[in-house]
């Protein structure tokens, strides 16, 4: 059963800490974006969903990360009203991830850690991914998601065969070096 997602006012404190964070997280100054809604799933819906179990038990105590994940959209979900009515367009990620959670088999094959669910601490960057598919609209769905990644396996190149973290770790991550120009 899907989670049910409650539309924040704009003078909700969870509405303003959301939107700061968004645009705070902003990093590429070659393009903008405007949060137009916020939608909040359901917190008692969360913690009785199995994947909802499964965080707070992976989570044993640790910390996670309020990260942002672009996928695609092939409906006007969130456009109107304050209900959002799931398609089931198979084309449409945002409406699957919200249906069914992530699933691995839906997720990116050709990422830089190879297939898996990637989301990340910049609002931009998940923009990258953010797509209308077969739809026109001015308007994208992002999600922001809470991860756990206290344990963070870094790596400096690509590695297209890995399938998960190595044992001790709980996520990959991309540490890149900064090269400077003269």
């Amino acid at each position: 059963m899907p989670i049910r997602m409650k539309r924040l006012s704009r003078s909700d404190p969870n509405y303003k800490d959301h939107e700061f964070k968004f645009y705070h997280s902003w990093c590429h100054d070659e393009k903008s974006a405007k949060v137009k809604s916020i939608y909040l799933a359901s917190r008692d819906d969360i913690d009785k969903s199995y994947r909802g179990q499964r965080f707070f038990t992976y989570l044993n105590g640790g910390s996670y990360k309020r990260l942002y994940h672009g996928t695609s959209r092939a409906c006007h979900i969130g456009e109107s009203g304050n209900d959002l009515k799931l398609c089931h367009d198979d084309d449409c990620g945002t409406c699957g991830i919200l249906r069914q959670s992530f699933k691995l088999k839906y997720a990116d094959d050709e990422g830089m850690f190879g297939p898996g669910i990637y989301s990340t601490p910049n609002s931009s960057k998940a923009d990258v991914y953010v797509k209308n598919h077969y739809i026109s609209s001015n308007l994208h769905a992002m999600l922001i998601c809470y991860v756990v990644a206290s344990k963070p396996q870094r790596k400096l190149l690509a590695d297209h065969d890995i399938t998960r973290p190595s044992r001790g770790f709980n996520c990959v991550s991309s540490r890149y070096l900064r090269t400077i120009g003269h």
